[in-house]
């Protein structure tokens, strides 16, 4: 029965679950008291379903923004009027720590049991593969070469580029390597946000 991985999962669960608590109570405070009764209140899972805030776990939430990410680029893209011959697409996320890649090809794709941050986690989610760290990852000089994180420059004051005293990472040498076009930017970087 797979006990390891089983008693794995319940341990990151019981971890994961009174963060999960704190974060809908105060989703819900920002609303009107009693919110969770006057309006469906659902929370994307990572594997792509819905759940009602009562039923909303930890174990379950851990790739939920990549799941929803999967389900909405679905929609917008495969069933798309233009993707007339249904062709698959790969879905790239790079965000501030990593990069998660997925396809669809017409099918949610599940995967039952996997292994995130050094723990086996058995638990249904949409099949999704973190390959590299995100344009937030911090870049370190050391002994001639770069290495990459763990630690992240976070949004404020963020990487180099942003021009808040931030740190060096990963969307600085995408610049520089002309990978990122400046002029496609919002006018809110620098002291005076221009």
């Amino acid at each position: 029965m797979k006990i390891v991985p089983r008693g794995q999962t319940t341990c990151v669960d019981a971890y994961l679950n009174p963060k999960i608590d704190d974060y809908i109570r105060s989703f819900a405070s920002g609303f009107d008291k009693g919110i969770e009764d006057k309006v469906n209140l659902f929370f994307m899972q990572s594997d792509g379903g819905l759940a009602d805030a009562k039923s909303f776990t930890g174990v379950r939430a851990i790739l939920s923004g990549p799941a929803g990410g999967i389900v909405g680029y679905s929609y917008a893209t495969y069933f798309h009027k233009l993707n007339k011959n249904k062709k698959p697409v790969i879905g790239f996320d790079m965000g501030g720590t990593s990069t998660d890649v997925s396809k669809f090809d017409g099918d949610f794709e599940h995967i039952f049991e996997t292994k995130i941050a050094g723990f086996q986690i058995t638990a249904p989610q949409l099949d999704i593969n973190t390959v590299a760290a995100g344009g937030g990852s911090r870049l370190f000089f050391k002994n001639g070469l770069f290495k990459v994180g763990p630690e992240s420059a976070g949004a404020d004051p963020g990487p180099v580029c942003y021009r808040k005293n931030g740190h060096l990472a990963i969307t600085d040498a995408n610049l520089l390597l002309g990978r990122l076009i400046p002029k496609y930017f919002p006018k809110i970087f620098g002291k005076t946000q221009d």
